[in-house]
């Protein structure tokens, strides 16, 4: 059943391909999140993802560190294959370790290309922990690597759906 199901999906594939005809691939992101922040220093880790000028998230995770392993990697899928809205995106991870309470948290802007499905890759590096309320880097850059980085993300990889 597995393979004739397999083959089923190759052969619609091909006559899509070849007719022209079938639905657009949907319009998404792909956010992959990586860190050196030992799995057993992790307390939370949050992720958000709303449309510039919208303030109510399309996506909103808070995920459960127990049994989480890096990378971290979740999808945002447009209700219209066509619409290529900006996202802006935001990780942030809480942590412990030998100095006390961290923060690492990093930022994204990403124009979308509609109908593509582009890679959005973050690192949340123990440099860049915020160890008291106020942001490491000015708006609007991010740290990323231990250093201050623009939020505005271009050039992003583009993934075959």
């Amino acid at each position: 059943m597995k393979r004739a199901t397999r083959w089923t999906a190759v052969a619609i594939g091909a006559l899509c391909a070849a007719a022209g005809s079938c639905a657009p691939v949907a319009t998404q992101l792909v956010v992959v999140v990586r860190s050196d922040v030992p799995l057993g220093q992790m307390r939370s880790l949050d992720a958000q993802v709303v449309r510039v000028g919208v303030p109510t998230p399309i996506v909103q995770h808070m995920l459960p560190t127990p049994g989480l392993t890096w990378p971290v990697s979740f999808g945002v899928v447009a209700a219209d294959p066509g619409d290529s809205r900006p996202l802006a995106v935001l990780v942030t991870l809480q942590f412990v370790d030998g100095m006390g309470p961290a923060r690492v948290q990093q930022s994204a802007l990403v124009q979308t290309i509609s109908s593509r499905v582009l890679q959005l890759d973050l690192s949340l590096d123990k440099g860049c922990a915020d160890r008291t309320a106020a942001p490491r880097c000015p708006w609007p850059q991010t740290c990323a690597v231990g250093q201050c980085v623009a939020v505005e993300r271009s050039n992003l990889p583009q993934l075959n759906p």
